[in-house]
C-alpha cells in the first residue's frame, strides 16, 4: 500500500484557503470542493471528510526445500470514525452548464485533537499494540505526526502515518450513481504547545585517560624526540612524564526541532594531579579539539499480525549532523579547558548547533530521511539515539572517546515564528473559493459520463 497522493481534476478538486498545507491537531481546515466539468443530475451529493491512518508492512523472506518465497504481513489502523468526521456539503439537483465557471462548495472541517476511533479496540489484538487499547485510553491518545520510514533486508519493513482530505461527488444517473473522488494530503508535523525548551536534560559522562610523552614538559611541546626517548615513551618508563585526567563530556538527552536555542555539547578536562608525574604537576596542558562527529540514529519498530502470532521488524536510519563542517567554518582552533576551576566549553553554543527535520540548521540538505519527533502509536514506535565521537590532542598525542545515549526529539514549539500562519489579510481573501483556471474547453456531457463511470470503478465512495 502506498501513501495517498493529491488527486484533483476539473471533474472534482479540493482547494485550501491560502494554499495552507501544514496543520496541527484541533485546527480547522478551510477550503472548498470544486467541479468545473459539465454535469447534470437530478440527485447529487458532495461530502468532505478528514482521514488519518497508520500503516505498517513487513515482508519476511523464507527458504524451505531450496525454494524461496516471501510472506507479507500488514496492519492498517484508521484514527477517525468516519460517521463523525464526514461533512455533507450539498445534496439535491445539480446542473453545471458547459460554458460556466463551475461550482464550488465551501467547507470548514476540524482535525480531531485526539484519536477518535473506538473500532481500534475491536479490530486490534492487544498483543499487537504498543499502546493500551481500552476505549478510555484511545479517547485521550494524541495524534502522531505525519511520518514515513522504510528498510530492506531479511525483514523488509515499511511504515507511514498520513492525514488527508477526501471529497466525494455522487451523481445519480439512469438508476445508477457515478462517483468522483478527490484527495489532498495534509501535513501534520506535530507541535508542542509550550515555548521552546531551554532545559536539554544534560547527561555527564566521565572518561579516565592518560597521556605519556616528553612533550608534556614545558618548552618541549614541539621537540623532535630521539630514538631513545621514543623507546622510553613506548614502554612508558618512569623517566617519561605521565599526565592523568578526567575527560568530561556533557551531552543533551532532549532535543527540540526548530528550537532557536543552541543545543549544548560541553567538554572539559579535569587533571588528576595526584597521579600525574611531579615534573608536570599543576601545569595545565593545552588540549586541542581535533574532531567532533555527531550522528542521530533514528529507530523505527513496527508490529502486526503474522503467521504464528505477531510479526516484528525494526530499522535504523542515521543522520550525520555535519558538525566538522561547522567547526571548520569557525576558521580557528578550539581548545578545551584543562582545569577544574574553569567551566566546560560549550561546543554547541560555539557553532550555534540547532536541528530541524532535514538535519542541522545551516547544513547542506542532503538527507533522504527526515528527522521526526519521538512518538509511539499502536503499530509504530519511533525513537532516537545520539552517537558522538570526540578527538582531542594533548602534547601531540591523540585521545579518543566515543559515546551513545538515548535522546528524546521533541516537535517544534507552536510559538516558533517559523511555523506561524499566513498574515490575516492573506487569510481573509476569497480568491481561493473560485475554481482554478483551465485553458481547455469544457468536456461534453458524454465525456463527463464516461469519466464519471471510470472514476466510480477506480475510486469508489465512502458513502
Amino acid at each position: 500500500m502506498s501513501r495517498t497522493a493529491a488527486s484533483s481534476s476539473h471533474f472534482l478538486g479540493i482547494r485550501l484557503e491560502a494554499d495552507q498545507k501544514t496543520y496541527a491537531p484541533g485546527d480547522t481546515v478551510i477550503g472548498c470542493v470544486y467541479r468545473k466539468a459539465h454535469a447534470v443530475s437530478v440527485r447529487a451529493s458532495v461530502t468532505i471528510s478528514v482521514h488519518g491512518r497508520s500503516y505498517c508492512e513487513i515482508e519476511v523472506r523464507e527458504s524451505q526445500n531450496q525454494q524461496h518465497h516471501t510472506r507479507t504481513y500488514h496492519r492498517e489502523l484508521g484514527f477517525f470514525d468516519m460517521t463523525r468526521n464526514a461533512q455533507r456539503l450539498f445534496e439535491g439537483p445539480l446542473h453545471i452548464a458547459p460554458d460556466s465557471e463551475g461550482q464550488v462548495w465551501p467547507f470548514a472541517v476540524t482535525i480531531p485533537p485526539f484519536i477518535d476511533n473506538r473500532g481500534i479496540a475491536r479490530d486490534l489484538p492487544s498483543c499487537e499494540s504498543y499502546l493500551p487499547i481500552d476505549h478510555e485510553d484511545i479517547a485521550t491518545q494524541p495524534l502522531p505526526p505525519t511520518f514515513w520510514s522504510g528498510s530492506d533486508g531479511y525483514y523488509t519493513s515499511k511504515s507511514f502515518i498520513e492525514y488527508y482530505l477526501q471529497a466525494d461527488l455522487r451523481l445519480a444517473r439512469d438508476g445508477s450513481a457515478d462517483v468522483q473522488t478527490s484527495t489532498l494530503p495534509l501535513h501534520i508535523p506535530g507541535f508542542s504547545p509550550e515555548p521552546p525548551i531551554t532545559d536539554f536534560n544534560i547527561r555527564r559522562q566521565i572518561f579516565f585517560r592518560s597521556v605519556t610523552s616528553q612533550r608534556l614538559i614545558p618548552g618541549m611541546e614541539n621537540a623532535e624526540l630521539s630514538f631513545a626517548q621514543k623507546t622510553q615513551k613506548l614502554f612508558r618508563t618512569s623517566k617519561v612524564p605521565h599526565f592523568y585526567f578526567e575527560l568530561e563530556v556533557e551531552i543533551p538527552t532532549v532535543i527540540q526541532l526548530e528550537n532557536p536555542n543552541a543545543i549544548p555539547f560541553r567538554v572539559r578536562v579535569k587533571p588528576a594531579w595526584d597521579q600525574t608525574s611531579e615534573i608536570i604537576r599543576n601545569l595545565p596542558q593545552k588540549v586541542k579539539l581535533t574532531s567532533l562527529v555527531l550522528e542521530l540514529k533514528s529507530d523505527t519498530e513496527v508490529t502486526c499480525g503474522g503467521r504464528f502470532g505477531k510479526e516484528h521488524a525494526s530499522n535504523t536510519h542515521e543522520t550525520d549532523l555535519q558538525v566538522p563542517k561547522a567547526l571548520q567554518a569557525l576558521g580557528r582552533d578550539v581548545f578545551i579547558p584543562c582545569t577544574a576551576e574553569w567551566p566546560a566549553i560549550d561546543i554547541g553554543e560555539l557553532i550555534n548547533f540547532r536541528v530541524r527535520s532535514q538535519g542541522r540548521i545551516g547544513q547542506r540538505l542532503t538527507n533522504i530521511y527526515l528527522i521526526y519527533p519521538c512518538f509511539t502509536t499502536y503499530n509504530i514506535k519511533h525513537s532516537h539515539r545520539l552517537k558522538w565521537k570526540l578527538r582531542v590532542t594533548i602534547a601531540g598525542e591523540e585521545v579518543k572517546v566515543d559515546g551513545q545515549a538515548k535522546v528524546i526529539v521533541l516537535p517544534p514549539s507552536d510559538t516558533n515564528p517559523a511555523w506561524t500562519a499566513p498574515p490575516l489579510e492573506t487569510q481573509e481573501t476569497e480568491s481561493w473559493i473560485h475554481p482554478p483556471a483551465d485553458d481547455e474547453a469544457p468536456p461534453s456531457f458524454a465525456e463527463t459520463q464516461k469519466e464519471g463511470r471510470a472514476s466510480s470503478q477506480e475510486g469508489g465512495s465512502s458513502y
